[in-house]
């Protein structure tokens, strides 16, 4: 699954690179648009393209999926740590608290992240099979990271 979300133009940008590179996926991929009050379904081969999902479907969609490809935004972050979902974070570029907390993260081991810059899908999906964790993490360590996250902005 792939959640496109963010600011144009780098919403656009991180789309168009996503689906130049989707053929390669041997499987079904869906990738939300993150265009709420839209509505339109696209299917393309193994690709199935929707401009917004529910809240609901969304959870359900993520909980199915074996990965999540994401912008580090923190209600991502908060929706993959509750349900435990492992993701490869892309932060947006120029978002310096997406950036922060998609390196935090990675350092921590909870998410694997990579700049939009550097996204090529295939090398991607190779470093995430050795680098991926599921993000569990109990109420102490939660407190902890986000209070060490307050006190370092």
């Amino acid at each position: 699954m792939i959640l496109v979300s963010g600011p144009e133009p780098q919403r656009s940008i991180f789309e168009k690179l996503l689906l130049a590179q989707l053929h390669q996926i041997n499987g079904i991929v869906l990738l939300v648009r993150g265009l709420p009050g839209k509505g339109s379904v696209v299917e393309q081969k193994n690709i199935l393209i929707k401009d917004h999902l529910l809240a609901n479907e969304l959870n359900e969609a993520i909980q199915r999926s074996k990965l999540v490809i994401a912008r580090a935004g923190y209600t991502t972050i908060m929706d993959l740590v509750k349900l435990q979902q492992q993701a490869l974070l892309i932060p947006t570029p120029g978002q310096t608290e997406q950036e922060y907390l998609a390196q935090y993260l990675a350092e921590q081991k909870i998410f694997y992240t990579i700049e939009q810059d550097k996204f090529m899908l295939d090398k991607v999906l190779q470093a995430v099979k050795t680098n991926l964790h599921i993000p569990f993490i109990d109420m102490q360590r939660y407190k902890k990271i986000i209070a060490n996250f307050i006190a370092s902005v």
